[in-house]
């Protein structure tokens, strides 16, 4: 995290790729650089190079291979995220890859229903703002609306009819919340059931200060000044 001149708090990203190897393809150096330009401030991209670790005589390569990912930890900084790539796989073409994925996802329900839960997930706790994300209503919603839509109608009702007769957001969407498994599971949807009642209670749990807000009578109404 830093801050600009006027002390506006922004999320900085700096990437870093760590690679094995101070030699590299011109084509890799290129890439690299034009993937430089074209990402703006708040995200940066570096190269850190550390040399390949040399096999000594009768050394089983396994040590070698130990000391490049010593090396590799040692360039981290203390609070770095880290993603790490292997490249001993089966190699694929962009084609060859989306055949792979297709085959494999298109035909499965399990695959939407995770792309859904890292979305909300993702979203209230994203990486870059260190965990400090949104309380994933708007997520929620466009999450039913990808898995089964009428549920997501059924929830802008719910909130509409809470908003218009109480005039809390907050309790607008915890309720619509609520009923949402209620409906998936009526509708025979068990395993989306199963699913929302677990999005549901992140929900309120990152609605508990509105809650208690609630309670308190102290909740911020819609339209209120």
């Amino acid at each position: 995290m830093g801050y600009d001149g006027n002390e506006t708090r922004r999320a900085r990203v700096k990437c870093r790729l760590i690679a094995a190897g101070t030699r590299l393809p011109d084509w890799v150096n290129s890439g690299f650089r034009e993937y430089q330009k074209r990402l703006r401030s708040p995200l940066s991209l570096e190269l850190h190079e550390i040399a390949v670790a040399t096999r000594r005589p009768g050394e089983n390569p396994q040590r070698a291979i130990q000391r490049e990912g010593t090396d590799m930890l040692a360039a981290l900084g203390k609070d770095d995220y880290v993603v790490a790539l292997e490249i001993n796989a089966k190699t694929l073409s962009t084609e060859q890859l989306s055949v792979w994925l297709a085959e494999r996802f298109t035909t499965s329900a399990v695959a939407p229903a995770a792309a859904g839960v890292a979305a909300i997930v993702g979203h209230i706790y994203p990486v870059w703002l260190r965990f400090r994300g949104g309380k994933g209503v708007a997520t929620y919603i466009g999450v039913l609306i990808g898995l089964f839509w009428p549920a997501a109608v059924v929830f802008c009702v719910m909130w509409i009819a809470t908003a218009f007769t109480t005039r809390y957001s907050s309790l607008s969407a915890l309720i619509a919340a609520f009923v949402t498994p209620l409906f998936l599971w009526w509708f025979g949807h068990p395993a989306l059931a199963s699913l929302f009642v677990v999005l549901t209670l992140l929900l309120f749990y990152k609605h508990s200060e509105n809650i208690k807000r609630l309670q308190a009578g102290t909740e911020g109404r819609i339209g209120a000044k």
